[in-house]
C-alpha cells in the first residue's frame, strides 16, 4: 500500500438478492464476512460490512457491499504495513456469522 489514503480505495462491490419469504413486512440485516488466506493469520471469517434491508410481502432487493482495500488487506508485523495477501480469499455473505447461515 502505498499510503494510508489507498486503504479506503474501493476494491471491489459484492452484491445478493434478499427475498421475503414470509407473510409479514419485515428487515434483514445482510452481512459480509471474508475468510483471508493463510499467510494473513486472520480468524477464519471477519465481518467486513453490513447493511439493513426492509421489505414488504414478497418483496426483492439487490444488496451491494463494497470491499476497500483496508476490508482486503492485513497487517504484516515484518512489513510493517498493510499488506493483500497473495493467495484467495474466500466471500461469505448471510444473515448471521454463524456457518449455516452463510453462502
Amino acid at each position: 500500500m502505498n499510503t494510508s489514503s489507498d486503504l479506503y480505495t474501493p476494491a471491489y462491490i459484492v452484491s445478493c438478492l434478499v427475498t421475503n419469504t414470509g407473510n409479514v413486512h419485515g428487515s434483514e440485516v445482510v452481512q459480509l464476512y471474508l475468510g483471508f488466506p493463510n499467510e494473513a493469520a486472520e480468524p477464519p471469517k471477519v465481518l467486513r460490512g453490513f447493511s439493513r434491508v426492509y421489505l414488504d410481502l414478497t418483496d426483492s432487493m439487490e444488496v451491494a457491499l463494497t470491499l476497500r482495500m483496508k476490508d482486503i488487506s492485513y497487517w504484516n508485523a515484518v512489513t510493517q504495513q498493510f499488506t493483500v495477501a497473495k493467495s484467495n480469499y474466500t466471500v461469505y455473505v448471510g444473515m448471521s456469522a454463524n456457518w449455516d447461515d452463510l453462502k
